[in-house]
This record gives structure tokens, sequence and C-alpha cells, in this order.
């Protein structure tokens, strides 16, 4: 022995940090957020993916799916360079990267995610619990809770727009999520047939006293028809890149 140290082992990834820290990572999180990063450890190029040093006491990966089809073309250990969000789950700390520089992105990536996660675009500077706010949001609306829009609009004959609001682009939201998934929860499939077959049946007596103008209340409807549409299909009736403007 020389006395030196051998130790030629690559760069590790940051300890994993405890619960409480990783939820506090994980509220500051962004989808879409860049970040400068470097690629420290390739286990086997071509095949389940890269991890990356962003800065954080936790490590980033970037998943094979997103990375060029040929390895040759993955960006080698010690590259620096940028990548954004791609998604950080809530149990397990790691933070999903995604490159920015295309020569670093699968080169199907605009497939990938029209067929995987069609709301991506959406989702750019949204937190990372905003599929579970979402989805909560929809669990109190179908289940009529106190100041949901189906109370209101059943027990008080109101439209309430500001909770319409609310119901709508929750329901966009889930609708885009679970486009790439075959089972559903029953209690959402039974939540989006009843918003779609309750709301136009108990706004259509003549006495209901419908918000005006008449336009936004006819676009609410159609709004509806749509979304549920597009829950039990599993696809848009809209083309790709079709903008859902707020109502």
């Amino acid at each position: 022995m020389d006395g030196k140290n051998n130790d030629h082992t690559k760069p590790s990834q940051p300890s994993e940090p405890s619960k409480s820290e990783w939820k506090r990572i994980r509220e500051g999180l962004r989808f879409g957020q860049v970040f400068t990063g470097t690629v420290v450890r390739v286990p086997k190029p071509g095949a389940i993916g890269l991890f990356v040093d962003i800065g954080l006491p936790v490590g980033g990966f970037v998943d094979v799916l997103l990375l060029p089809t040929a390895a040759e073309a993955w960006p080698a250990e010690g590259t620096v360079t940028s990548f954004e969000v791609w998604w950080a789950a809530p149990d397990r700390a790691q933070i999903r990267l995604k490159p920015l520089e295309p020569a670093y992105l699968n080169e199907d990536f605009d497939d990938l995610v029209a067929r995987l996660r069609p709301g991506w675009p959406s989702l750019a500077g949204q937190p990372m619990d905003y599929m579970e706010r979402m989805i909560e949001t929809l669990k109190r609306e179908f289940g009529a809770e106190d100041g949901s829009f189906l109370l209101r609009l059943r027990c008080d004959l109101t439209w309430d727009r500001s909770a319409f609001t609310r119901l709508e682009r929750a329901m966009r939201a889930v609708c885009a999520h679970f486009q790439p998934t075959s089972q559903l929860d029953r209690w959402l499939a039974e939540g989006f047939y009843e918003i779609a077959i309750a709301v136009p049946e108990w706004t259509a007596h003549p006495d209901f006293p419908r918000p005006t103008p008449a336009a936004y209340y006819e676009d609410c409807l159609e709004r509806i028809r749509d979304l549920a549409d597009w829950f039990f299909r599993g696809e848009s009736s809209y083309l790709e890149g079709h903008v859902w403007a707020d109502l």
C-alpha cells in the first residue's frame, strides 16, 4: 500500500433526505422549473436512464423514455446542461427531469407526450401537488359538499360562476391526467356521468334562473359534454393543440 487514496469511485447521489425535508423541497418545485445540472452517473447507457446533480439535497433522474434512442447521443458523465422538472412523487425523494437541450431529448418526444402525458403543456409553473389538489377538488364537488357547484345548483337554485370555474378546471385537468389510463376509479366515473346528465336536466326548467348571457350558459353545457366525452373515451374530440378557454 502506498498510503495514497486510490478510491476512484464515481460520484454518488445525495443521501436521501428525511420525509419532512423532502416534503419541503417538493413544495418548492414547479413543473417545468429549470435547473442547470451535471450528469453524475449513467449506469447502463441505452437503458434505465441517468442521474443528475442539480445542487439540491436530493438527486435528479432522467428516464430512458425521455432520452434519445441511440445511447451514443446521451449526455456523458460530467456533462453540464439544463433540465426542467418533469415530476416528483410525494413518496419518493427523487426529482424526475427532462433535458432541455433538443440533442439530449427523445426524438419522438412530442408523440410520447401526446400518448402518455397530454396534460404536460398546461402543467408548466404548477406545483407538484397540482393534480392532488385537482382530485381533491373533484371529490368535494362530486360529493356536493358545502360551497360546491352542485350543492348550490340543486339546493339554492343558483349557478355559482366561480364554483363552476373551479369544477371545470379540475375536470379538465383530470381528463388530461387520466387520458392514458385504461382503468378509472368508480367515484370519478360516477361524478363525470352525474355532471353530464344532472346539470342540463336541473337547469332545463324555464323558470330556473340561468346565468347570463345565454351564450355563457350554452358554452358551459357544451363544455360539460365535451369533458365527459373526453373522460370516458380517453381522448378529446378536438385536434391536438386545442386551447380550452376559461369560462
